[in-house]
């Protein structure tokens, strides 16, 4: 991981990483990910392993280089909890991607009440 940012202190980042408290499991898909897609610390892709969102919200404070990441239904910087067709998104875009239509009016919302 040092050798892709330039001028980091190692001790730093190896807190940094073990800071996040991955399982083995995270562990093996974020290194697989990171040989896969090289330029990914830098690109702001909402493609990834959520260990990746976890890790760049890490690193992106202290290394110019690294962008978090960014929306892949708005392209907006902020929290993504959310995965549609494997990418994150936002809350907002959430809401939007979820939209149904009501079975008494017809009209398109987000569902209030389901009825079974």
């Amino acid at each position: 991981m040092a050798a892709r940012l330039p001028g980091a202190d190692v001790d730093r980042l190896t807190g940094q990483i073990a800071g996040l408290k991955l399982l083995p499991r995270h562990v093996g898909d974020l290194l697989a990910h990171l040989e896969a897609q090289a330029g990914s610390l830098a690109s702001g892709a909402a493609i990834g392993p959520s260990a990746l969102r976890r890790l760049l919200d890490v690193l992106a404070a202290d290394h110019p280089a690294v962008k978090w990441m960014c929306c892949d239904g708005c392209g907006a910087q902020m929290p993504l909890p959310y995965r549609k067709d494997g990418a994150s998104i936002c809350d907002s875009c959430y809401r939007y991607a979820h939209l149904k239509v009501c079975v008494r009016c017809g009209q398109t919302g987000h569902p209030a009440c389901r009825e079974g």
